[in-house]
């Protein structure tokens, strides 16, 4: 009841304020987080309003994330198949997700990301490195506040409420430093002896590791 009476209003402020095609996917996340958060509702206030502010945050988040999306170099949409050839390790697919709907190789095939606009958590990435974690780094960090030793597939990750970076060597032994590409949501952060890996979205810290555990 409550989509049907909003959709359209949600869209359409969410288009004017900048979303353009993507206006969509902001009023689906939108509603998901405005049902999430019900008990946050106060029931003498209106429910439009209520919903327009979470579609402006929505519509300014969207933003930022476009912003970070221009970041890597040489960004290129391809089929999961493309970038398997194109990139120089073994691409980790999630069963838990299935094949994702987005894939984008950059920085020269070192870089690839599988991207889920949809899911029961909402948009959810998972990026892949050439290169292995960090551990030095990782050894800094485990000890802050919002950071909790994890392990994946028997290897060290680490679980991080909030948006993080992801510090990683490459094949050649040199640092490199991945910021993060979403505005929103919490990191997971774990890696294979030839890729480093993190996953970022608006998932709790059990459905990120099932997810990480299932990508073969």
């Amino acid at each position: 009841m409550l989509v049907a009476r909003y959709t359209l209003r949600a869209h359409r402020a969410a288009f004017l304020l900048g979303a353009g095609e993507e206006a969509d996917d902001v009023v689906q996340e939108a509603f998901v987080k405005a049902f999430r958060h019900l008990s946050e509702f106060r029931a003498d206030e209106a429910f439009g309003p209520w919903l327009l502010r979470i579609v402006v945050n929505e519509t300014k988040n969207l933003a930022r994330s476009r912003r970070r999306r221009a970041v890597l170099p040489g960004e290129r949409r391809m089929s999961l198949e493309q970038a398997r050839h194109r990139v120089s390790f073994p691409i980790l697919v999630p069963a838990a997700l299935g094949p994702p709907p987005d894939v984008v190789a950059s920085d020269g095939g070192r870089v690839v990301s599988l991207i889920y606009p949809r899911t029961r958590y909402g948009p959810l990435r998972m990026d892949e490195f050439a290169g292995h974690p960090d551990q030095i780094y990782f050894e800094k960090i485990v000890h802050t506040g919002d950071v909790t030793p994890v392990t994946v597939n028997g290897t060290k990750g680490l679980w991080i409420k909030g948006p993080h970076e992801l510090v990683y060597l490459t094949p050649d032994g040199s640092s490199a430093v991945a910021p993060p590409r979403l505005t929103t949501g919490n990191t997971l952060l774990w890696g294979t002896p030839r890729v480093a890996l993190r996953l970022e979205g608006d998932v709790g810290q059990a459905a990120a590791l099932a997810i990480a555990d299932s990508a073969r």
